[in-house]
């Protein structure tokens, strides 16, 4: 089965609209196929980092406008190691925390889930942050309107 995933609405043009775009906007071939990109499945002390590189690059090579039409995704696992003997994981005991969340936001992930070892506590906190977020989006775009 797929890792349980928080996700994060966006804000921004979803990526289906790219193959309506009008035809002034640069589009690469694969625009209408290619909804996003992502890391999975890695430890969380390098998702922050996989992220941001993600995002630059997508900047770079297909400009902001395209970028922008997709998703950044991050499923990390909780870290840890595998113990081929035991047949175990080795799994650090903290978890996600809302700072962490924040930090993969920041680098650009617009979709935040959780992969190996990582259980309903760490994907509600996950959950909680991105709603968190969306509510002071939310507010500042009231705000911005009045």
């Amino acid at each position: 089965p797929p890792p349980a995933a928080a996700a994060m609405e966006k804000s921004a043009t979803k990526p289906t609209d790219a193959a309506n775009a009008t035809m002034a906007e640069p589009q690469p071939p694969f625009a209408p196929r290619l909804v996003g990109l992502g890391v999975n499945c890695t430890a969380p002390e390098h998702a922050v980092e996989c992220v941001a590189v993600i995002s630059q690059t997508l900047q770079e090579q297909l400009g902001p406008q395209v970028a922008a039409q997709l998703d950044v995704l991050c499923y990390c696992n909780k870290g840890g190691s595998w113990d081929a003997d035991a047949k175990v994981w080795s799994v650090p005991q903290q978890s996600f925390g809302p700072k962490f969340v924040e930090q993969i936001l920041a680098a650009g992930a617009t979709i935040v889930g959780g992969c190996c070892t990582v259980h309903p506590p760490e994907i509600e906190v996950i959950a909680a942050t991105l709603k968190a977020k969306r509510q002071q989006a939310s507010q500042l775009a009231q705000q911005n309107v009045l």
